[in-house]
């Protein structure tokens, strides 16, 4: 199990994939919070103020999750697919200590990468927050418990991501296709953006949107009323719950398949 770890890390670190998609990670978040910063107030006047140091862990990291979803979707149906694609799963498997410890080390690694781009992306939204905050001489008060705010969003931001990205790596691994394994999980997420208004105006649905991803789950976790408003979304440890649901579904259904499939 160790070796296959080092190994998955090793190329984790060394593919120029990782590279771009962390360079990325922070140039997203710079980007949107200096272009954002540099155009001034809206009409309401409450863009700034949502843009300053003291917001960072709600509105930055909010930024940090849509981005992230994006880039850990990408590695998670690459980082297998491309193992098909490449023929190299068939060198691998006979070296390895088994199936289900070279798919425990993919996705332990692909765990890893989550963590990073949180936390890169938290740097990169920190910093433009700074930025913005001194260009544009807002208030600069942290508010209470700053580190502690601060770190639960970090911690919930890379929870919602984990389904996505489990999503992708399921959807790569029986498709055999890294094209399969993004575009789906991305389809995934607007769609549900998209009908959850439908759902909600449906007496016989209006359930259905506790029972997704994102619409009422991930916006509950991440106290975002986005799509749904506030009085509407569930419970936090329900939204929690539901979540590891999925993603204990996603990765049953990668390890039921790569260990009855014919890799020949």
């Amino acid at each position: 199990m160790l070796p296959l770890l080092r190994s998955e890390l090793f190329k984790l670190s060394h593919r120029m994939m990782t590279r771009v998609l962390l360079l990325i990670a922070v140039g997203a978040l710079l980007g949107a919070y200096l272009l954002l910063g540099l155009a001034g107030e809206s009409e309401e006047g409450d863009v700034l103020e949502d843009l300053r140091i003291g917001a960072v862990h709600d509105n930055g990291m909010f930024i940090v999750y849509q981005v992230g979803v994006i880039l850990t979707v990408t590695l998670a149906a690459s980082s297998i697919a491309g193992e098909f694609s490449w023929g190299t799963v068939r060198t691998l498997l006979p070296r390895a200590a088994g199936r289900s410890s070279f798919l425990t080390a993919k996705l332990i690694t692909l765990g890893l990468f989550v963590i990073v781009v949180v936390l890169l992306g938290f740097l990169a939204a920190l910093l433009g927050s700074v930025l913005v905050t001194a260009i544009n001489d807002l208030d600069s008060s942290l508010g209470d418990n700053f580190a502690g705010r601060l770190l639960g969003s970090m911690v919930r931001a890379a929870y919602v991501i984990v389904p996505y990205a489990a999503l992708a790596f399921v959807i790569a691994l029986w498709s055999r296709s890294s094209a399969a394994g993004i575009a789906i999980p991305i389809v995934v997420f607007y769609a549900e953006v998209l009908l959850t208004p439908l759902f909600t105006s449906t007496e016989s649905l209006e359930w259905l949107p506790d029972a997704l991803i994102y619409s009422g789950n991930i916006s509950s976790i991440l106290d975002s009323d986005a799509v749904l408003e506030e009085g509407q979304l569930p419970g936090r440890w329900q939204a929690a719950g539901v979540l590891a649901a999925y993603v204990t579904a996603f990765i049953s259904l990668a390890y039921g398949r790569f260990l009855t499939r014919d890799i020949t």
